[in-house]
């Protein structure tokens, strides 16, 4: 989990989150005030109200002129109200001089709100437990294991001093088990030693684990903490990355509700709940520009805070499952489409032939027949192949062929059905060597080309190439067509994907061709990939393995197995 770090100014301490409460162990006013002096000045240089809470020998007066001596200016801060220092009468007991907890921990919550109010970054302060006397001992432990609880999360450090002669070994273990971390006295120096309170360890951990985003937040939606989940979702390694709270987390990642610019808030996430509606999705672009759907929940903390109401956001990304969905439905729609000319035609054949057709007519529809089970056919075995792509159930008759052979016979048959510009960049006479199936490579190699022609203006330049690089083969299709955007190229080996500008071209289709002729080269040991041609078109390369003989047995070698990128 990661929350907002300040410097201590305390060596042996260092950064910390807010919501710290560490305990010091005293030994004399001296070594009291090597924790406090570094600690407030770093306090004040980082536009925090700070207040000291001071009795027994570091009284009020002594305090104050210690603090001028040791900070420079300290005078402008006490005029501002930024520094203030308090006896222990005027923070911890009431006018009869009892100690009662609840009135605190409203004081607490009362300089916390002021330091907001006023501008500063939260709340740093002291307290000295020298006046406690034996008879509040336990109700002001109780306090502390209390204390402990409602800062969490809140925009407070607090260092607690203890005169470590007043305390006997019951009393060192009773203030261990309410603080976090215990500084100690080591040498010349200081140093933190961890003690009593692991349950926020096991519930960060906890949260760190969670597969969701997770942030906490106040009701004004401040950010006081965030997971792991959470940072990786928008591409951020700290808390800061994330803004300062919810509206400025939707303004730095466009994060927007699916109904238009709504920001994010817990007002408007609280009011969506109410309504009773299930999921409410939101956009986003992430550091890394990927776009992602999210589903966010809010669920009030039940944990008491000393100040305000504490929330847990979280963010679901459902973008893959959203995906998955849109393709499915748009798979569906395109397959509807592709079946329904086909089978309308059938529908009509099949009348016309029921009214008993002349001869002539006949084989005139016979033909119209044939040509649209062709179709039909075509579509089911894209559809097959498309979802059967496992070597283990795709049949294939792998065998040493020559590439060379069937590139040519492939250029032939395009020459024929297109009025392109065709260049050939290879000897023809020149045998390469591969280990496949002739069948399914002509599939792959027959796509490319009429993909060229299909998304080519007509008279425009298809120029087809050979060559060995490195034990594989490269066949290089290239044209002067309309192009794939450049964020959609590698989207076009998706099933189902169709470019954005696909349309230009005035064709349909199902958008499987790409996808299975990927596959099958895949599955042959190679790989098919595509790229912006310079000056405005595409170049789609297919790479495989060369033969390598008999080592290759009846089968594909591992050498093959790469994907030949």
């Amino acid at each position: 989990m990661r929350r907002r770090m300040r410097d201590s100014g305390i060596s042996g301490l260092g950064r910390v989150s807010w919501g710290t409460h560490v305990c010091v162990f005293y030994d004399s006013v001296s070594e009291l005030l090597e924790v406090l002096i570094p600690y407030y000045r770093s306090g004040l240089q980082n536009n925090e109200k700070c207040v000291l809470i001071c009795s027994g020998p570091s009284g009020k007066q002594e305090a104050e002129d210690t603090l001028r001596r040791a900070i420079p200016g300290l005078e402008k801060y006490v005029v501002s109200g930024q520094m203030t220092v308090l006896s222990h009468n005027e923070f911890y007991l009431d006018k009869e001089g009892g100690f009662c907890p609840e009135r605190v921990t409203r004081q607490w919550r009362d300089l916390l709100d002021t330091a907001l109010t006023e501008g500063y970054e939260g709340l740093r302060v002291s307290g000295d437990s020298s006046w406690i006397d034996r008879a509040l001992w336990d109700s002001f432990c109780a306090y502390e294991r209390s204390l402990h609880v409602s800062i969490d999360h809140e925009r407070i450090l607090v260092v607690c001093c203890y005169p470590r002669q007043r305390l006997s070994v019951t009393d060192s273990i009773d203030v261990l088990s309410s603080h976090q971390c215990v500084l100690v006295r080591r040498g010349q120096g200081w140093e933190t030693v961890r003690c009593g309170i692991r349950r926020e360890e096991r519930w960060e951990a906890l949260f760190d684990g969670i597969s969701e985003g997770a942030l906490v937040t106040d009701e004004k939606g401040q950010i006081m903490a965030a997971n792991r989940a959470a940072l990786n979702y928008f591409g951020v390694d700290t808390l800061v990355d994330l803004g300062e709270n919810l509206g400025e987390l939707s303004q730095r990642f466009s994060l927007r509700s699916e109904a238009g610019d709504e920001i994010l808030s817990i007002p408007s996430l609280l009011a969506w709940q109410s309504s009773k509606r299930a999921k409410r999705r939101f956009a986003t672009k992430s550091n890394a520009g990927c776009p992602m759907d999210l589903v966010v929940h809010v669920r009030e903390m039940e944990e008491t805070s000393i100040s305000t109401r504490r929330f847990l956001v979280l963010l679901e990304d459902l973008t893959a499952v959203l995906s998955i969905e849109r393709t499915r439905e748009r798979a569906v729609r395109i397959l509807a489409h592709e079946l329904r000319n086909p089978l309308q035609i059938l529908k009509a054949v099949v009348r016309l032939l029921e009214d008993g057709p002349s001869a002539k007519n006949l084989r005139r529809y016979v033909v119209t027949l044939r040509k649209q089970v062709e179709i039909l056919s075509c579509l089911t075995e894209d559809l097959l192949l498309a979802f059967r792509t496992d070597p283990d159930r795709l049949t294939m008759a792998p065998k040493p062929m020559d590439l060379t052979r069937l590139v040519v016979d492939c250029v032939d048959g395009l020459r024929a059905l297109c009025r392109h510009e065709v260049i050939t960049l290879y000897k023809p006479d020149r045998a390469i060597t591969v280990f496949g199936d002739e069948g399914r490579l002509r599939q792959v190699i027959t796509n490319l080309f009429r993909n060229a022609v299909t998304y080519s203006p007509l008279g425009k330049k298809i120029w087809i190439d050979i060559r060995s690089v490195g034990g594989r083969v490269l066949v290089r299709v290239e044209d002067e067509g309309i192009g794939i955007p450049e964020d959609e190229i590698d989207l076009v080996f998706n099933p189902f994907f169709r470019a954005s500008n696909s349309s230009l071209a005035s064709t349909e289709g199902m958008g499987l061709g790409l996808y299975v002729s990927r596959q099958l080269a895949r599955l042959h040991g190679g790989d098919l990939w595509a790229a912006a041609r310079p000056g405005g078109g595409t170049v789609f390369t297919l790479s495989l393995p060369l033969y390598v003989g008999e080592s290759s047995g009846s089968g594909f070698t591992r050498e093959s197995a790469g994907d030949g990128n």
